[in-house]
């Protein structure tokens, strides 16, 4: 027989706690082990089936181990943050640039200034409004997110103006390609027409079918955008040397087809608002967004944000630095394709 009892030393108020014990607890009877030689009963631990102790601990260490070598590998394709930030950067600093010395004859040189800034502030915060309203609605396409807020109907009318300007921006190539390389050649190379197959190259329609068919064609057939980032470093750069050779060679024209030099710094021009739809063409990224988010070897907001962030503000330097100096020499004279002729 044994015999249970509670007890607290602490007596509190006079009040002795022992004896509160002894009376609210009764004794708890046991049976003793006087059936322990029992043949019948038949004694066997509870966890008999439990390892020892230090198979036990083998066990857990083999666990710790087998956790330790199983790792979780981050995704092997994709592009980084630099090959990203030169697709978007390609994908703004396009041929829409070639407008912007209008844009700011149009609008003036300092609210050109000005609606440059601010054109460049709301694409970079709308392109990153895009990706953040796709992963709310658990979208990964443009497409898919227009079905997901407007349903069918927004999804046909994504697609038709999707393939309208992608269309129209393919067209506006192959004419700049058509209206440049010919020229080009043709100055470099004078008796061209007297070579054979090379003379292609000064052909306008030869010239433009070749670029397309060879060039564009085999670009576009790739699924996975950042496998362009090379290609469009090397349009990159293409631009910058553009952009240095109308700083360099803008001031040495002859006068005759130079502006006025009254008008360089004035504050408003009389056509606001078709400057800010040139400057807003200019900075059309948005179809390209998801392609470029889906690209990243890690695909996050947070790392989307820093490609759009160093994408705007080259993009922002590089427009500035054509558009200032092919304004500064033509002024009130400045047409959309200067440049080109």
């Amino acid at each position: 027989m044994s015999e249970l009892i509670l007890v607290d030393k602490n007596i509190r108020g006079g009040y002795d706690a022992r004896s509160a014990t002894n009376t609210e607890y009764a004794e708890f009877d046991f049976e003793d082990a006087s059936n322990e030689n029992d043949d019948n009963n038949h004694h066997q631990p509870l966890l008999s089936n439990i390892d020892s102790s230090d198979e036990y601990d083998n066990d857990e260490e083999s666990l710790i181990d087998n956790s330790e070598q199983k790792q979780y590998k981050l995704p092997s394709e994709g592009g980084t943050i630099f090959s990203s930030f030169l697709n978007m950067a390609n994908s703004i600093i396009g041929a829409g640039i070639i407008g912007l010395p209008f844009a700011f004859k149009e609008a003036g040189f300092w609210t050109g200034i000005f609606l440059l800034i601010a054109l460049t502030i709301i694409v970079d915060w709308t392109v990153r409004l895009l990706m953040y309203n796709g992963k709310l609605a658990g979208r990964s396409t443009y497409q898919d997110l227009m079905e997901f807020a407007f349903g069918r109907p927004g999804l046909i009318a994504i697609s038709i103006f999707q393939f309208a300007f992608a269309f129209g921006g393919m067209c506006a190539y192959c004419v700049i390609i058509g209206d440049t390389i010919p020229h080009v050649v043709r100055s470099l190379f004078p008796k061209i027409h007297q070579v054979p197959v090379i003379w292609l190259f000064a052909d306008r329609r030869l010239c433009i079918s070749f670029f397309t068919l060879f060039v564009s064609y085999p670009l576009s057939l790739y699924r996975d955008i950042s496998k362009l980032a090379k290609t469009s470093a090397l349009a990159l750069a293409a631009i910058i040397v553009i952009i240095v050779s109308v700083a360099i060679e803008g001031p040495g024209t002859s006068t005759e087809i130079r502006g006025s030099s009254d008008l360089m710094f004035n504050l408003m021009g009389d056509e606001v608002f078709q400057a800010i739809a040139v400057i807003s063409f200019a900075f059309v990224c948005h179809h390209n967004s998801f392609l470029i988010f889906g690209s990243l070897k890690q695909p996050s907001l947070n790392r989307f944000a820093v490609v759009t962030h160093w994408s705007m503000g080259i993009a922002f330097f590089t427009c500035f630095a054509l558009a200032v100096s092919g304004y500064l020499v033509f002024t009130d004279k400045t047409v959309g394709k200067q440049h080109i002729e």
